[in-house]
């Protein structure tokens, strides 16, 4: 990226607002299970919350954590599912493929695990 490129951008809200409405997005997501990798990012970038039973965020999952500590997408993808992702670049598609994947794997385990996880471990936002 050049610094006249950066300086020409639209910003993140012009950008949110152009492609979907917020208001289209969370009405999409309401009473919906979101499966995803570090999911609070995602929320904060939609402002958007969730009720902690319909989050499915893959990095809280004990099984896919390494000493307690939330473990790169890109590894757990590499280790569980045999892919290669985000080499060279970064698609928010590979990443969603991967997670969903990741959920399919150990969907069971996942869904009794972390739809009950305390507030203090959710990715819900206030």
């Amino acid at each position: 990226l050049s610094p006249n490129v950066i300086k020409n951008a639209p910003t993140l809200a012009q950008q949110k607002e152009k492609v979907i409405p917020a208001d289209q997005i969370h009405g999409f997501l309401k009473n919906k299970i979101i499966v995803g990798h570090s999911l609070g990012h995602d929320f904060t970038a939609l402002e958007f919350t969730c009720e902690q039973k319909l989050q499915r965020d893959i990095s809280l999952f004990p099984a896919y954590k390494f000493e307690g500590k939330k473990v790169k997408l890109q590894i757990l993808a590499r280790d569980h599912l045999g892919w290669v992702i985000q080499s060279g670049s970064h698609s928010s598609v590979e990443d969603a493929r991967a997670a969903m994947g990741l959920y399919v794997l150990n969907r069971e385990s996942i869904d009794s695990v972390l739809k009950f996880l305390p507030p203090q471990f959710s990715t819900q936002q206030d």
